[in-house]
């Protein structure tokens, strides 16, 4: 256990130079970025029948919506993360996407009779008429009528995607990339965040 001094002296001989860093300490945020670096737990099937719903406009067994067409979608946030590799909390029952506002999404959500609270704190009614910022505020804890919690991030168009097997249905779907997720959501930001550093000090 050579001092300092001698340390230098020893490295200099072999042409390298010692330097020392100080950071942080951050043993709390490190625990949650082992928690999101441990075992992936896969998502269950009920993804099925949303993905399903969401392409063919309406789930399986209701009355299709009166325009057809897709709804323009990826997978967000910690579902996004854990189909992805990382082991991010993803709770049951809560579906996170992103979407793009257009027609096809305001009458999948009416003919889902996706739930939400607008800023008066009233149920909303219909999505029809509403405008981006209007839907946004409503959106967030938004519930299907027969069940389910949404979490939709609406946005005029979707950013950078990656198209992923999953095990619950029988082709790809687009899934948002994690430097979207971690540009988009403030709570998986800082884990990634120092993730990234930590991956990056190891490899030197």
């Amino acid at each position: 256990s050579p001092t300092v001094r001698t340390l230098d002296r020893l490295l200099a001989a072999c042409g390298v130079q010692l330097r020392v860093a100080l950071e942080p300490l951050k043993a709390e945020l490190d625990e949650r970025v082992a928690a999101y670096t441990g075992e992936v737990v896969g998502l269950d099937d009920s993804w099925a029948a949303i993905a399903d719903g969401l392409d063919d406009l309406a789930p399986a067994g209701m009355m299709r919506a009166p325009r057809r067409g897709a709804v323009t979608w990826a997978v967000d946030g910690a579902a996004a993360l854990a189909l992805q590799g990382f082991a991010a909390p993803v709770e049951d029952f809560v579906y996170e996407l992103v979407v793009e506002l257009d027609e096809a999404l305001r009458f999948w959500m009416k003919a889902v009779a996706l739930q939400g609270i607008d800023d008066h704190g009233y149920l909303v009614m219909s999505w029809l008429d509403l405008d981006h910022d209007a839907i946004s505020a409503a959106l967030p804890g938004a519930r299907m009528g027969y069940g389910g919690l949404y979490r939709l991030r609406v946005v005029a168009s979707l950013g950078p995607t990656v198209s992923l097997a999953v095990p619950w249905l029988d082709r790809t779907i687009r899934v948002a990339t994690v430097d979207e997720v971690e540009r988009a959501h403030p709570e998986h930001r800082e884990v990634l965040e120092r993730w990234r550093q930590n991956r990056d000090r190891d490899v030197a």
